[in-house]
């Protein structure tokens, strides 16, 4: 395993102990910390940590610092969930883009030049709407 795995490998396993351990606080007090936000969003990451670092529970602010240093480091990617390096490898290779149900389809091209493109289709009215 090289260095950049192991960073990413020990992130996840601090963002799953700091997630973990903020289940376990008050609400009140901790939020709900949502684990797959933690790996795909560096923004809500930093605010976590951030507000897990003032909390007087020690444990929750050494998993906290631990966390910052890496950020502050650099050791952190911002796609923790690899998600974007199985589309690079995707876009790469050449695969087709998967459909919404997450299976490849054929090119919407091909429909939408048929005239049955999505913006064909009638807007659904909610259950509160007249």
């Amino acid at each position: 395993m090289n260095e950049l795995e192991s960073d990413r490998v020990r992130a996840v396993e601090l963002l799953w102990a700091l997630k973990r351990a903020c289940d376990e606080r008050d609400r009140a007090e901790v939020p709900l910390v949502h684990f797959r936000l933690l790996l795909d969003d560096p923004g809500y990451r930093a605010q976590v940590v951030r507000k897990a670092l003032v909390l007087e529970d020690e444990a929750i602010s050494a998993i906290a610092r631990e966390l910052l240093e890496r950020i502050e480091a650099g050791r952190i990617p911002d796609d923790l969930s690899g998600d974007a390096r199985k589309r690079q490898r995707a876009e790469a290779s050449g695969a087709a883009r998967p459909a919404a149900g997450g299976v490849a389809g054929p090119p919407a091209a091909d429909a939408e030049a048929a005239g049955q493109g999505y913006r064909d289709q009638p807007v659904r009215q909610g259950p509160f709407r007249a």
